[in-house]
């Protein structure tokens, strides 16, 4: 099957395929926002959705599987060619998994996984925008986050090291739903 070039399905839609090019990134509407909210959770209503404003997606291939709610960070998959054989020292960008290691920088890490992503499929994660997120127990309202993988893998928590910012909170974790906290999350 050929890659679109323009998003034409819901950005919680899983393929087998590379549907669309990988890094591929799609802007969702202020408007959409309001009424997508999130797919972590159908308990999450709008009397609960703390904010408003676009969402960046991007179209990323998932090495391990990307549970909903989680950071991820990137990995890097081989190049392969027709038969199956890998190609010594080529790798392919866009490959993603669950962020295991702790204050990473925003350069390495992906974006946060909206619904969950089984290994070796391909699906849409935020990667700028608001979004519930998994985090530690030190997050609360207003704080600067950075990645907690070492500790919890997938989980954002509280920092005071400017170097290695990907967002804030805001609310604090458990607020809206247990062991989630609402983040503006912004990755390059």
């Amino acid at each position: 099957m050929s890659v679109r070039s323009v998003k034409t399905a819901a950005l919680n839609t899983v393929y087998d395929f590379e549907a669309y090019a990988l890094g591929t990134e799609f802007v969702e509407p202020s408007d959409d926002v309001e009424g997508n909210l999130t797919g972590v959770s159908a308990d999450v209503t709008a009397e609960k959705w703390l904010g408003t404003g676009p969402r960046t997606w991007i179209f990323v291939k998932a090495e391990t599987e990307a549970t909903k709610g989680q950071l991820q960070e990137w990995r890097f998959g081989t190049l392969t060619v027709e038969g199956g054989s890998s190609v010594t020292g080529k790798a392919l960008a866009f490959h993603c998994g669950v962020n295991d290691a702790n204050a990473l920088a925003p350069h390495g890490l992906a974006g946060v996984a909206d619904h969950t992503i089984a290994a070796g499929k391909y699906g849409w994660i935020i990667k700028k925008g608001i979004c519930l997120v998994e985090a530690s127990g030190s997050v609360v309202d207003g704080c600067i986050i950075d990645a907690d993988g070492g500790v919890a893998p997938g989980h954002v928590e509280i920092t005071s090291d400017n170097s290695n910012t990907i967002g804030h909170a805001l609310e604090d974790v458990g607020k809206t739903l247990a062991d989630y906290a609402t983040c503006y999350i912004s990755l390059p």
